[in-house]
C-alpha cells in the first residue's frame, strides 16, 4: 500500500436512500388523539454508491432507481459525472457495478494518474458484497490495473470508512432537506389565513408520490455531494477511525466532524439484510448488508 498514492486508495460502499425518511416530530390540530408520523411506514428506496479516500476526495455518486428502463429516471438534469442507472429492484448488481466503474472509478483513476504523472495501480478495499465480488467485476477491475484488498468477514462496521463517517452524515443531509420541504408545503397552505380559521382549516395532504419524490430529492442529492465534497474530514475520519489511514504516508485526522452538527459515526441500522457470498478463488467469505427490496414503485 505505500507505493501507492493516497489518492489511489478507494473505498466504495451501497447504501439504501429513503425517499421519505421517518422523523421524530409532525404536525398536527392541538387534543388529536391520534397522530400519524410521516415516513414511518414508508419504504420507498433507491440505491447511493458513495466513494472516497484517504485524501478525502469524495467521488461523484452512482444513483439506482427502481425500473425496467430509463423511463424510471428523474427527468431532473444531474451533473455530467453522476451515474444515474436503474435495476429491476433498485438493488447495485454485476451489471450497475460495471457502470459504475466504468463511469466513474475509471474516469477518476485515469485523471489522477495523469496529475501525478504515475502509472501506479490503484487499489480498491471490497467486501463480499455479492454484486461485486463476481469474476467479471474482478476481471474488469484488474484488466485496468486497479488492485483490491479484501475486508476480513463481518468488519464492515469496524473497517469501512463509508459506514464509519460518510453514509449518515450524508443521510442526515437529505433528511434535513426532506424536512425543510415538507414543512414549507405545509406552511404555504397557511399563509393568510387568520389565526380564528385555522381550527376549521382542512390541509391538502402533502404530495408524496413517486414523481414528485423524484424529482425535488435529486436536487438534493447533488446539493448533499455539494456539502459533503467541501467538508472532507468527512471521508478522511472514516479511513482514520478504521485505521487504514495509518498505513499511507502523511494522512492525518483533519478533526471531528461534532462541530458541524452532524455525527460522523453511521448507526448500525442500514436499510436491509445481511448476507453473505463466496468468491470463486476462495480469497476471502465476507459480509454484506443486502439493500432492502421495499419500493413499489416501477417505471413511472
Amino acid at each position: 500500500m505505500e507505493e501507492i498514492p493516497r489518492e489511489l486508495v478507494l473505498k466504495w460502499d451501497q447504501t439504501g436512500i429513503r425517499l421519505v425518511p421517518s422523523s421524530t416530530w409532525t404536525m398536527e390540530r392541538k387534543g388529536e388523539r391520534r397522530v400519524e408520523m410521516v415516513g414511518v411506514n414508508d419504504k420507498r428506496q433507491i440505491t447511493a454508491i458513495f466513494c472516497g479516500n484517504a485524501m478525502g476526495d469524495f467521488l461523484p455518486i452512482q444513483l439506482i432507481y427502481k425500473g425496467k428502463t430509463p423511463r424510471c429516471h428523474p427527468r431532473f438534469k444531474f451533473p455530467t459525472d453522476f451515474n444515474v442507472t436503474h435495476s429491476r429492484n433498485h438493488w447495485s448488481n454485476e451489471d450497475t457495478m460495471i457502470e459504475y466503474i466504468g463511469n466513474i472509478i475509471l474516469p477518476y483513476v485515469a485523471c489522477v494518474r495523469e496529475r501525478l504523472n504515475t502509472d501506479s495501480a490503484a487499489l480498491v478495499i471490497m467486501d463480499n458484497f455479492k454484486g461485486q465480488a463476481t469474476p467479471k467485476v474482478i476481471q474488469y477491475l484488474q484488466d485496468n490495473n486497479i488492485l483490491i484488498s479484501w475486508l476480513p468477514p463481518n468488519t464492515t462496521d469496524r473497517l469501512q470508512p463509508m459506514d464509519l463517517s460518510v453514509n449518515k452524515p450524508a443521510k442526515v443531509y437529505l433528511k434535513n432537506k426532506f424536512d425543510e420541504w415538507y414543512s414549507e408545503m405545509v406552511t404555504q397552505q397557511l399563509e393568510g389565513k387568520d389565526i380564528e380559521d385555522l381550527e376549521d382549516l382542512e390541509l391538502t395532504p402533502v404530495d408524496l408520490g413517486m414523481p414528485v419524490l423524484k424529482e425535488i430529492s435529486a436536487k438534493w442529492f447533488v446539493e448533499m455531494f455539494q456539502y459533503m465534497s467541501e467538508n472532507p474530514q468527512f471521508i478522511v475520519n472514516g479511513f482514520v477511525h478504521s485505521g487504514i489511514s495509518s498505513a499511507i504516508d502523511g494522512v492525518i485526522d483533519m478533526g471531528s466532524t461534532e462541530s458541524k452538527g452532524i455525527s460522523d459515526t453511521d448507526d448500525t441500522t442500514d436499510e436491509g439484510s445481511e448476507e453473505t457470498s463466496d468468491i470463486d478463488d476462495d480469497t476471502v467469505t465476507s459480509s454484506k448488508r443486502d439493500l432492502e427490496d421495499t419500493s413499489d414503485d416501477d417505471d413511472e
